[in-house]
C-alpha cells in the first residue's frame, strides 16, 4: 500500500526527496511527511471564529501560492482551512538547482494539494505567487474554486525580461549586497517613510534567501506570457493592485481584468507592491468579502 501511494504522489512532485505517505492521514502527519520531503508549509489553526463569513457548512480551503504575511484574520475565519507554503528555493523548503518555471511551481503546488486531500480550493497569490496561482489555475482548473491575484501580471515585456535577467545574474554572482535598496522600491514612498521597521524586515527576509535559488526563481518569472489564455479561467477572480506599485505597474492588472471573464479589479491608492502589509485591513476585508460571496453562492 505504501509503495503504491508513494508512486502516486511521486508523479505530482518531481525532483524532490522520495517519501511515503498514508492516505487519509490527519494534517499533522501529512505536515511531518512533507517536512521530511523538503517542502515546508503550514495548515493554520485558530480560535473558533466566524467573523464575516457566518457559514453553516465548512468553508472551502484557501491555498496561498506563496507565504503571505498579515493574514491572521483570514486564518481565524477559515480555522484549519488555510494552507500556506514556501515555494521550492525559498524559506524552509529545499533549494535544488534551477532552472525553475511557473509550470514547475504549479506542479509542486498541485502535488501538495493532492497529498493534503484538497479537491477544490480558493487560490491566492501575491507577486510571484500570483504568477504561480495563474499557472496553477490554467493547468489544474478542477482544483480551483476562486482565484485572487495580488500585485502580479499575466505577461512580461521585453524590457522587463532584460531587467529580470540582469538582476538574476547580479544576485547569482555577487549576492544580495549588490541589490541593496530593493525593499524600499517595492513599497509606496509614503509607507517607507512611515514604517521603516517593516522595510528593514523585508530587506532582512530577502537577504536570507539563497542567491542561486532566488536567481533561478527570478528567471522563472522573468519571461512568460499567457494573457491570451486567461479567458479559459472561468472561476470568480479578484485582482488587487496598488497604484504606486513600481515593481508590477497597474497596467498589468488592468490587462488581466479585461481578459478574465469573471473578474473584478480593485486599484488601491497610496499603495505599492506589498498590499497585505501596506493595507492590511483593506486587504483582509476585501478578500474575506469576496470569498464569502463565492462560498455562499455554491
Amino acid at each position: 500500500m505504501l509503495a503504491k501511494q508513494y508512486a502516486r504522489f511521486r508523479t505530482h512532485l518531481p525532483k524532490v526527496t522520495p517519501y511515503y505517505a498514508i492516505k487519509a492521514n490527519p494534517y499533522p502527519d501529512i505536515i511531518k511527511t512533507f517536512l521530511k520531503m523538503g517542502a515546508h508549509f503550514d495548515v493554520a489553526s485558530a480560535n473558533e471564529m466566524n467573523l464575516v463569513l457566518g457559514l453553516c457548512a465548512a468553508p472551502q480551503k484557501i491555498i496561498f501560492a506563496n507565504t503571505i504575511k498579515s493574514i491572521e484574520v483570514i486564518q481565524a475565519a477559515y480555522k484549519r482551512h488555510v494552507l500556506r507554503w514556501d515555494v521550492r528555493g525559498f524559506g524552509d523548503s529545499d533549494k535544488p538547482p534551477g532552472p525553475y518555471s511557473p509550470q514547475l511551481f504549479a506542479r509542486d503546488l498541485a502535488g501538495l494539494a493532492h497529498a493534503c486531500g484538497v479537491t477544490r480550493a480558493h487560490v491566492a497569490g501575491i507577486s510571484m505567487g500570483g504568477v504561480i496561482a495563474q499557472r496553477f489555475t490554467l493547468d489544474y482548473p478542477e482544483l480551483v474554486q476562486s482565484l485572487t491575484l495580488i500585485s502580479t501580471s499575466s505577461e512580461v515585456g521585453i524590457q522587463a525580461q532584460t531587467a529580470w535577467e540582469k538582476m538574476a545574474a547580479v544576485i547569482e554572482q555577487r549576492g544580495f549586497s549588490a541589490h541593496a535598496g530593493f525593499a524600499e522600491r517595492i513599497f509606496a514612498p509614503g509607507f517607507v517613510k512611515a514604517h521603516p521597521e517593516i522595510v528593514r524586515d523585508m530587506s532582512t527576509r530577502t537577504a536570507a534567501n539563497d542567491p542561486r535559488a532566488y536567481a533561478a526563481a527570478a528567471r522563472a518569472i522573468g519571461a512568460y506570457n499567457w494573457t491570451a489564455d486567461l479567458d479559459r479561467i472561468q472561476v470568480p477572480t479578484l485582482i488587487l493592485q496598488g497604484l504606486e506599485d513600481a515593481l508590477t505597474p497597474p497596467g498589468g492588472s488592468v490587462r488581466m481584468q479585461r481578459v478574465l471573464p469573471h473578474s473584478r479589479l480593485l486599484l488601491i491608492p497610496e499603495c505599492g507592491h506589498v498590499v497585505p502589509e501596506e493595507k492590511p485591513e483593506l486587504f483582509t476585508h476585501t478578500l474575506l468579502a469576496f470569498l464569502a460571496g463565492v462560498d455562499l453562492s455554491r
